[in-house]
């Protein structure tokens, strides 16, 4: 029968596309990490094919396309493997793979899969030569701290009830555990007096839950609880610590093996910093106070004295203007200047946290942020090499990442939003006529999509480094995103600790705490264990430990299986093994076809609850609740 005949070429021409698969680590990029000029040897493997009558190595090292003819290196039943010796030239390189077929077939391959189309070279493979200095990343998981709600200890610097703050407002003392007040503003000037003391008295308790490092939410000198409004860039807030307090807080970190990065807010100021100082309360004048001030250039005043540019038309957050030569000085280029005082000795912070980092250096006509990120990254790593550089930013950041300007970002729209709402089913936007949620349900396959579309723009090495969130001081709870949903919130967590890049935990997510928007997100961590989900508390303590110690989960290349509705499916992929996570919206089963990665027979097994799945012709059952699968190969 002709049309049988067809359905089953056409089968096998689908089960070939998806075996088709390289990434630059591993086997399929040796070294990962080249140096300039370097020779590095560049695999793809694919299922057997007689069609198959070239394999080229494509790059464009000038401009010029160059193709390199592969080798066959490697010949079984399942796979084979094409090679190819190159050097790449410059600091960031790309490269694809182009494939010539019987019948004047040609397929690009490229970090987006295989196309019958020239794709743009966007999503090339890319390389960033030069050895990696900051691998510890890799293996670490994240836990986040807002301070003024973590752990309150004794600590004379407390702040007092009534007690005036610097900002002209008074402070409001709430007891421990009291639910945040939602009334307006006044809202920033509710304290509950978590404190640095507070957090190394339960270094402990994140030591033993499995986190290996901590992002500060802001310590600088600041009139209010979130301190995002800066005063004094080079001391901590006295409300929770000093200079000295948070030294030893580090000291004590680094000596159980744990990192930690600080929350750098330099878009911005507060109005009482001395730069700026709108209450005058300074012996020098700031720009606010002075037309002559020193400070003058570092903010755009459009008319005097009150219409100036700030944070998102928040007048108490003055915006910084990059365009000031002396700004750069004291913010990053000297020695002693703000970023790199606390990567130097005595503090040794190992990063920052850059709040709003799409918004720095861009004003108007002014938009050199590019410039300005590349000279920060510059100068930081030139303090401390190791130093893991983070940005936040909400929207599609990628071009940062290629340019070499950060490490990594809080990886909302390659990790957080797609989850969200396919899991959540609503998103928020911020239109011109304000905050808006409406119900939007993502399916599996537009969660797919996005996320790799996210990581095929990026170099490989920064994909690692991306830092993946479930929820933040800035966003709902993730137990309330999900309505409780434990099913729903068990396939959130498998992606978390399977996906490419650092996991994090903020803090109370562990134990279950809920909370909506801002400031009710930022809740008193709960000490009282009777209170806490035991069984999830278990099921995060099982995952961060997975994580910590599985290779092919920090860095193993990652290879989606299959998408639908209500089910997604990867694998993360290394040399000698495969992990496999499914994730679902509802219980079910799904069968998975692992030929596409190589494996015909076998056994998985469950790292959750041990147990073994059989894989027979290529197939494994998985369900009908979320799990990830060892398998070694």
């Amino acid at each position: 029968m002709p049309g049988l005949s067809e359905y089953f070429n056409a089968m096998r021409k689908a089960f070939w596309h998806d075996t088709v698969f390289s990434y630059p680590g591993g086997e399929f990029l040796s070294p990962s990490d080249p140096l300039v000029n370097q020779e590095v040897t560049v695999r793809i493997r694919m299922a057997p094919d007689p069609g198959i009558e070239h394999v080229f190595l494509r790059t464009a090292p000038e401009g010029e396309e160059i193709l390199q003819r592969m080798k066959l290196e490697q010949n079984d039943p399942l796979l084979e493997y094409y090679s190819a010796s190159t050097k790449f030239i410059c600091e960031r390189s790309g490269y694809r793979f182009m494939i010539v077929k019987r019948g004047g077939e040609l397929l690009h391959y490229n970090a987006l899969g295989l196309h019958r189309v020239t794709p743009l070279d966007i999503f090339d493979f890319k390389v960033q030569t030069g050895r990696d200095s900051i691998g510890w990343t890799e293996n670490s998981v994240f836990y986040q701290i807002f301070p003024d709600r973590f752990y309150s200890a004794p600590f004379k610097g407390a702040v007092r009830e009534g007690e005036p703050l610097s900002n002209g407002m008074h402070a409001r003392v709430s007891p421990w555990g009291e639910l945040p007040n939602r009334s307006g503003g006044s809202c920033s000037q509710e304290f509950f007096n978590g404190n640095l003391p507070g957090i190394a008295v339960k270094l402990g308790y994140i030591d033993d839950l499995g986190c290996n490092a901590v992002y500060l939410n802001p310590v600088f000198t600041a009139p209010s609880n979130h301190r995002y409004d800066t005063t004094d860039y080079f001391s901590i807030d006295p409300h929770i610590g000093s200079n000295r307090v948070f030294s030893r807080l580090v000291r004590d970190m680094h000596h159980r093996g744990m990192r930690i990065i600080l929350d750098g807010v330099f878009n911005h100021t507060g109005v009482c910093c001395p730069w700026f100082d709108k209450l005058g309360r300074h012996p020098e004048p700031g720009a606010y106070q002075d037309t002559n001030s020193r400070y003058s250039g570092f903010y755009t005043f459009h008319s005097r004295p009150d219409h100036y540019e700030c944070w998102l038309g928040v007048k108490s957050l003055p915006k910084l203007d990059f365009r000031s030569r002396e700004l750069r000085d004291q913010l990053y280029l000297r020695e002693d200047s703000v970023m790199q005082t606390w990567l130097r000795a005595p503090f040794h912070v190992d990063g920052w946290r850059f709040d709003v980092a799409n918004m720095l250096a861009r004003q108007g006509e002014f938009q050199e942020f590019i410039q300005v990120w590349r000279e920060i990254s510059q100068c930081l790593k030139s303090a401390n090499p190791e130093a893991y550089l983070m940005g936040e930013h909400f929207f599609d950041g990628t071009d940062l990442l290629r340019e070499n300007c950060l490490d990594g970002l809080m990886n909302y729209q390659g990790f957080y939003f797609p989850l969200i709402r396919w899991l959540g089913e609503r998103c928020d936007f911020r239109s011109d006529q304000g905050s808006m949620n409406p119900e939007v349900r993502f399916t599996g396959e537009q969660v797919m999509r996005q996320m790799s579309d996210f990581l095929a723009a990026i170099p490989w090495r920064k994909a690692l480094r991306m830092y993946n969130l479930l929820g933040c001081h800035d966003r709902p709870r993730i137990m309330s995103v999900l309505s409780g949903n434990i099913l729903r919130l068990k396939s959130a967590m498998i992606m978390l600790f399977s996906y490419v890049g650092v996991p994090a935990v903020y803090y109370g997510d562990e134990i279950g705490m809920t909370g909506k928007g801002d400031p009710d997100c930022r809740r008193c961590m709960d000490w009282d264990e009777s209170r806490w989900d035991a069984d999830l508390n278990s099921l995060y303590r099982k995952l961060i430990r997975l994580r910590r110690s599985s290779a092919v989960l920090a860095g193993g290349g990652i290879k989606w299986l299959s998408a639908s509705e209500d089910a997604i499916s990867f694998a993360r992929i290394s040399d000698s093994e495969a992990m496999v996570a499914v994730a679902f919206r509802s219980p079910q089963r799904v069968k998975l076809s692992l030929r596409q990665i190589g494996i015909n027979r076998g056994k998985a097994v469950s790292q959750l609850t041990g147990e073994v799945r059989k894989i027979s012709g290529g197939q494994m059952e998985a369900g009908p609740q979320p799990d990830l699968y060892l398998i070694k190969t």
